[in-house]
């Protein structure tokens, strides 16, 4: 029985690795967006504080249509 379930474990091990990277994967992504929407606001002469800093972010998350 150990030996079979041995393959089983290892698979399942491996998916949970896999998952977690993608998942790490996802902050990374969602924090340089944060920064470059930041940076974006800021050259435009909109920053932190204002209140249109908020706006200028919330339009940038927006999909383009």
């Amino acid at each position: 029985m150990l030996l079979t379930d041995r393959p089983r474990r290892l698979t399942l091990m491996a998916a949970a690795l896999a998952s977690s990277a993608l998942l790490s994967a996802c902050d990374t992504l969602d924090e340089w967006s944060a920064e470059e929407y930041q940076h974006k606001c800021e050259s435009l002469g909109i920053h932190p504080g204002s209140p249109s800093y908020e706006p200028c972010i919330l339009q940038q998350q927006k999909p383009f249509s």
